[in-house]
């Protein structure tokens, strides 16, 4: 960022690091880790060592720790992790860095074992079907207690459909879906739609509101007058597509004297482990969704920690690769960009942003099975980008026609998250 030119950070290539930075690895020996760190890890916790050079990286649990001289310490596990009493002799060294994943003594794990390292092939099956049983109990047990506290009849769990718009003419062609939620992006021309005429009386809380996940800070005088406005017509649910939202949204709640608001975490927040989901409850958000980038292993361990929280998954979309204020020399709109993985990606950009978009949605709506044995709260359609030039696939008039949106990729679903 301080070169002359900081916007060739911004390079679809680049590994994001995953997990909270603990430090760097000084030495490795007998199957130990020495790192250089001021936030030294328990026993249980789930680590990942990521290589200095190239993309080489293992999460594993942490077994012990010992502490070392000058603020380093010794972390035992990484020999388990490669299945074998000692590491090989490469690919991690000094200079390595290490993160934490998820805390083993999570509030969220109380009564259930740490998630467990990467471990072979032989007895998943039942693992799944336990961890898929738990998942389904839990939130049964969510959902029941809720619909109880409301004085609701308690019904079988099934998720909601949510949809997502950033313009009232998306919401004219996909409404046949009748949603049971609608998340909507704050802007001039949703507002002046929505406030007038909304699709749902705003008692129900079935209509979100969205602030963009960037924001100009000479736009935060409109984006503040507009929270305002939407909580003066009556409603009070929200979505957060970055942490800073919730503070400018109950800021705007108390200048309006409204006396509560529902802040839903959005697929901005990257919400991939335990870790973050009992940050986003420190929060105060009602609810999560998920990361996309998350595997199906991941996810069902996940949800058999039994969240606190309700949490749904964004199912299909063509969700940005980045969002930036910057402006990138080599991005231009309506020219391809293609990655150093020969991936075609398109850029598109307005007042506010550019979004870096993939030519095929991200869908897991083949997945139907898969995502019920998951008892997720919400599965969430995202409408609100589109590839330059893409034809939509015209008036979605019932939920069958979701068999006409275009089929995409499943990103890391069906495969393991690096």
């Amino acid at each position: 960022l301080r070169s002359p030119h900081p916007e060739t950070a911004l390079a679809p290539e680049r590994t994001a690091n995953t997990g909270r930075f603990l430090g760097e690895v000084r030495r490795v020996a007998g199957g130990r880790l020495l790192v250089a760190t001021r936030r030294a890890p328990r026993p249980g916790d789930r680590l990942r060592v990521v290589a200095r050079r190239g993309e080489h990286q293992a999460a594993f649990v942490c077994r012990a720790v010992a502490a070392g001289k000058a603020g380093t310490v010794w972390i035992e596990g990484l020999a388990a992790a490669e299945g074998r009493k000692t590491p090989p002799a490469g690919p991690f060294g000094p200079g390595d860095r290490v993160f934490k994943v998820d805390e083993g003594a999570s509030a969220l794990l109380a009564g259930h074992r740490p998630l467990p390292a990467p471990r072979d092939r032989r007895g998943r099956g039942r693992r799944r079907k336990a961890a898929r049983e738990r998942a389904e109990t839990a939130l049964a047990d969510y959902r029941s207690a809720a619909a109880g506290a409301a004085g609701r009849p308690r019904g079988p769990a099934r998720p909601e459909l949510w949809a997502a718009v950033r313009d009232p003419a998306a919401w004219r062609e996909i409404q046949g879906l009748r949603p049971d939620r609608l998340v909507v992006e704050i802007n001039r021309r949703t507002l002046a739609a929505f406030l007038r005429h909304p699709p749902f009386p705003a008692r129900t809380g079935r209509l979100l509101w969205a602030l963009p996940p960037v924001l100009h800070e000479e736009r935060l005088a409109f984006h503040r007058s507009a929270l305002r406005r939407i909580l003066a017509a009556g409603f009070a649910g929200f979505v957060a597509a970055n942490l800073s939202h919730p503070a400018l949204i109950r800021e705007a709640a108390g200048e309006a004297g409204s006396r509560r608001v529902e802040i839903h975490g959005g697929a901005g927040l990257n919400i991939l482990n335990s870790l973050a989901v009992r940050a986003a409850g420190e929060l105060g958000l009602a609810s999560v969704q998920l990361s996309v980038e998350s595997d199906r292993d991941n996810l069902e361990a996940l949800l058999a920690a039994g969240p606190p929280l309700p949490a749904g998954l964004t199912v299909y979309g063509y969700l940005p690769l980045f969002t930036t204020r910057m402006r990138h020399p080599a991005f231009r709109p309506g020219t391809p960009v293609v990655s150093p993985k020969g991936e075609r990606l398109h850029w598109t950009a307005d007042a506010a942003a550019g979004h870096l978009l993939p030519a095929r949605p991200f869908s897991l709506l083949d997945k139907e099975k898969e995502l019920r044995r998951l008892a997720l709260s919400a599965w969430v359609l995202d409408f609100t980008h589109r590839p330059p030039r893409r034809r939509g696939p015209g008036r979605l008039r019932s939920r069958r026609d979701l068999d006409r949106l275009e089929r995409g990729w499943d990103w890391n679903f069906s495969g393991r998250l690096r």
